[in-house]
């Protein structure tokens, strides 16, 4: 009998995301729209961020060092993730470009959102090892780096991509809702592990640094105050828990309920894409870019001067003033 046939290898296809797999149940279209407004704004908050970041790496040459090259790396995640999170809102809305487009913006979002959680950790790694344990070539590991933070996420998007595992997920295109431990083994529990390992890093950095109070540490930039370091990690953390906790609570409770709350919703649209934002502003606008914009601003405002006529000084005075000014702001960093 025909239903009895047995089926060919030939003729056997991966179950698709609307046949096997759930997706998230919908919001109404007033809560749609609210979503939107908070995607796009936290979303083009990270992008700004993130490209001032960038075209100052590029600007200022003398800072291409080695561990800023690793936060390019990281901005450049976040760019490309929080443009994602803005793009995968408006093809789920309003199916652009094609039934293959949601499925594209999950793999990209997915990727480099990953990308970016493993370059923290990467980042961690190097700082851990300067820091504490003295190492003067960290840079053997950049390749290794690159292998894992490009290498893993782009793994794991070909299986969840041929597994038919990209859906809606409520507020962009993502992973399929049911069944749910495919969201936390490959995006949740790496993210707070990377979490974990950063607080671990944090803590022995804080007492490395404690048994050396007073020390510092020599960047291209100079010396950089240990208070600093440990500030950066603080509000490293700080900003990690705020992005990413609010999106854990609302993939937790799509576990237990299959309707949605819309302030989870809402707390999680505007949070994740801000993680960009957080990192351009703790590494980005770090003390050496900081110091160069400041030294540049320096330049413009003496020309700008001279070109009016409101001050007319010799090369040597301008060199003095300059000097002065610059040793006025390194001193009022160390502080």
């Amino acid at each position: 009998m025909e239903h009895l046939k047995e089926p060919s290898l030939l003729n056997l296809t991966f179950p698709t995301a609307d046949s096997y797999f759930t997706k998230d149940k919908t919001l109404s279209a007033q809560e749609d729209e609210i979503i939107q407004v908070m995607v796009l704004t936290s979303g083009t908050l990270a992008c700004i961020g993130c490209l001032f970041v960038i075209g100052s790496y590029f600007y200022f040459r003398v800072y291409r060092q080695y561990h800023l090259r690793l936060i390019l790396y990281l901005i450049v995640s976040d760019l490309i993730s929080s443009a994602v999170s803005i793009l995968g809102n408006s093809v789920r809305r309003h199916q652009l470009f094609g039934e293959h487009t949601c499925d594209i913006s999950a793999a990209a979002l997915e990727g480099f959102q990953l990308s970016s959680i493993l370059w923290m950790a990467c980042i961690a790694h190097t700082v851990n090892r300067v820091i504490r344990l003295k190492d003067d070539e960290v840079e053997r590991f950049e390749k290794f780096y690159h292998i894992i933070c490009w290498g893993v996420p782009l793994g794991i998007d070909i299986f969840l991509w041929v597994r038919g595992l990209f859906t809606d997920a409520g507020i962009w295109c993502w992973i399929v809702a049911n069944p749910a431990y495919y969201r936390f083994i490959f995006f949740y529990c790496i993210l707070w592990i990377v979490f974990v390992y950063n607080v671990y890093v944090a803590i022995m950095i804080s007492l490395s640094l404690r048994r050396e109070r007073g020390s510092m540490i020599y960047g291209s930039a100079g010396p950089v105050s240990s208070n600093s370091i440990q500030m950066t990690f603080r509000w490293l953390l700080i900003a990690y828990f705020l992005a990413w906790l609010p999106g854990t609570i609302n993939r937790i409770q799509n576990i237990f309920s299959p309707e949605p709350i819309f302030w989870l919703y809402a707390l999680h649209a505007f949070c994740v894409p801000l993680q960009g934002f957080f990192d351009a502003l703790i590494y980005g606008f770090n003390d050496e870019i900081r110091q160069q914009w400041h030294e540049l601003r320096i330049k413009l405002n003496c020309c700008r001067s001279r070109e009016e006529g409101d001050a007319i000084v010799s090369q040597e005075e301008w060199n003095l003033f300059y000097r002065q000014t610059i040793t006025e702001y390194d001193n009022h960093l160390e502080e």
